[in-house]
């Protein structure tokens, strides 16, 4: 958390910081790394706009999908679409694109896939992952679909 306050405060060459990362850690570590980024940024629970802008460096920097950024953003920062965002769908999707796009987002968000990167780093994939369930368990009450 501090490190993250200092990074907002001096002039650290963010750019060369995330290359170095982005060489040394796999996107599902690099992923996990910015859900730990937005819970440090709502620890306070106040977000500021300066800290969210720079996240989303951070993630450009770590070669980070927008459609990634944003999914992990929905997770922490809730309106009416989170739980599309989440998924990285919209509410135009059939049913169908809907359980793909879930089933695809499991994948990527899968606890086991940082199994080897310790307790700290497992108890928050799981806590991501049961983030992207409730976000379809979400739409799919709504759509009324089983």
């Amino acid at each position: 958390m501090l490190l993250f306050r200092e990074l907002l405060k001096q002039e650290t060459d963010v750019a060369e910081v995330c290359a170095q990362i982005k060489s040394n850690m796999s996107l599902h570590a690099r992923l996990q790394m910015l859900h730990f980024l937005f819970g440090i940024s709502r620890s306070d629970s106040h977000v500021h706009e300066k800290e969210v802008a720079m996240i989303e460096r951070i993630a450009r920097y770590l070669g980070i999908r927008e459609g990634d950024f944003l999914s992990l953003k929905a997770m922490f920062y809730k309106d009416a679409g989170a739980a599309y965002r989440i998924l990285e769908t919209d509410q135009q999707a059939t049913d169908e694109e809907l359980k793909k796009a879930y089933r695809k987002m499991a994948l990527k968000y899968h606890p086991d896939k940082l199994a080897h990167l310790g307790e700290e780093f497992q108890k928050s994939a799981k806590e991501k992952f049961q983030k992207l369930n409730a976000a379809y368990e979400t739409i799919k009450k709504e759509r009324g679909l089983k």
